[in-house]
């Protein structure tokens, strides 16, 4: 189905397709986690952060020597998973807005008339 769906896209690059692969994966697994931890509002941006600081961690491991022939390939990973990061914490954003929290039911004290006359 997936792949039906990227041939009538027609998308010449085989990257273009990973990376639409991988926000799709990335978009579905931040909603399910959303869907899952409804009462913690925290939680779904896990994620997002998550890709973001390992794409920084990357970042600053080739920082000094960014524009060597070597680390092209790990400059494209970074790109990659700053914008997949982005991509779920908009998601996650969104998702916040749409679906609202579960409240929780209070229990209603009743109050016991004291019919013993």
């Amino acid at each position: 189905m997936v792949k039906e769906l990227l041939s009538q896209l027609e998308l010449g690059n085989d990257m273009t397709k990973f990376i639409i692969i991988l926000s799709l994966f990335v978009v579905v697994a931040t909603v399910l986690v959303a869907i899952l931890f409804r009462d913690f509002g925290w939680v779904k941006y896990i994620l997002g952060i998550i890709i973001l600081i390992v794409g920084v961690f990357k970042f600053l491991a080739i920082a000094n020597n960014l524009v060597a022939e070597e680390n092209l390939g790990n400059l494209m990973t970074i790109m990659l998973l700053g914008i997949i990061g982005v991509v779920s914490l908009c998601t996650s954003g969104i998702f916040s807005i749409i679906v609202p929290k579960r409240r929780k039911r209070r229990k209603r004290r009743v109050i016991k008339e004291n019919t013993t006359s």
